[in-house]
């Protein structure tokens, strides 16, 4: 299991909540691996999650960019989609879909 707890990663929203809870946590580190390079597409607006987000790929050393999108469609079922070309990953961020659909 992957200690999360300290760093860039306990990073909390106004009510103390972490922004990124252990399952998402888990998953990016998972889906991650092996890339170097994130290009971040979000669909919505909470600079707060994005910055959270940010600082996990840093620890994780994966540099990234970031833009925002209107809307796909179809409307994303999950919050997070991985596109994987050579060693950066395209990750978009459905932040209107609840965490718990990944």
């Amino acid at each position: 299991m992957l200690d999360w707890s300290m760093g860039p990663m306990a990073d909390k929203n106004v009510d103390g909540a972490p922004l990124l809870d252990d399952q998402t946590l888990t998953l990016l580190a998972r889906q991650l691996r092996g890339t170097t390079h994130a290009k971040l597409r979000f669909i919505g607006d909470d600079r707060d999650f994005e910055h959270a987000l940010a600082n996990v790929l840093l620890a994780l050393g994966i540099s990234s960019e970031s833009e925002h999108i209107a809307d796909v469609a179809p409307s994303p079922q999950r919050r997070f989609s991985f596109r994987y070309e050579g060693s950066t990953v395209i990750v978009t961020v459905a932040l209107e879909v609840a965490a718990d659909h990944y």
